[in-house]
């Protein structure tokens, strides 16, 4: 997170918490420029890090990015209001940033989606329900219903016949698959000419 708590940036710098507040004080703490309106500390402010390199040891390079903070869901900074953004993001630039980044995140995924598409390891939730759940369903209803019946004619007729466990077992896998290889070959084939084209 960027805006994190004394107690939880005194860890991060890997001193006491008194140590965090006698830094926050103003107006000479060392800390104070990244002190948001809440109490809470900007660790990306290059103050911050410059604290936490100095006291960690952890080298924190001037230039590395301030991470992209704000709520999972874009949609749901709409039903802020303008009190709970400021206090959030601190002040205007930085909700800006957030935007503007969030966007440019939506536009890489949606270029990723794509090239995922065509290299065809990503298909689209339309095409499996289509070409897949569709035909599961329809053969799964068929063995229920004309299966079941098949299966329980020619068990009855092989067992008044004498046929052993072994023949019947052998005719009831003969009947489930001829409802199950013909949806399987026709599931085979829609997406290969899916691939086609």
């Amino acid at each position: 997170m960027r805006y994190i708590t004394k107690a939880e940036f005194s860890e991060l710098a890997g001193v006491t918490t008194a140590a965090i507040a006698k830094a926050c004080r103003l107006p000479k703490g060392s800390l104070c420029d990244a002190l948001t309106r809440t109490g809470k500390i900007d660790r990306s402010h290059s103050k911050a890090r410059a604290y936490v390199a100095k006291h960690s040891g952890e080298m924190v390079p001037k230039d590395s990015p301030a991470p992209i903070e704000g709520p999972e869901r874009s949609q749901d900074v709409l039903d802020w209001t303008l009190r709970q953004i400021a206090s959030y993001f601190g002040n205007s630039k930085q909700f800006g940033d957030w935007v503007t980044n969030r966007g440019k995140l939506a536009k890489l995924r949606e270029v990723e989606i794509k090239n995922q598409r065509a290299l065809g390891k990503l298909v689209s939730r339309e095409t499996v329900r289509s070409f897949i759940f569709e035909p599961i369903s329809g053969v799964h209803k068929k063995i229920l219903t004309d299966g079941a019946k098949s299966i329980a004619a020619e068990a009855l007729i092989m067992a008044q016949a004498g046929e052993d466990q072994f023949q019947i077992q052998k005719a009831v896998t003969d009947i489930l698959s001829s409802f199950l290889v013909p949806a399987r070959d026709q599931m085979a084939r829609s997406l290969e000419k899916m691939g086609e084209k």
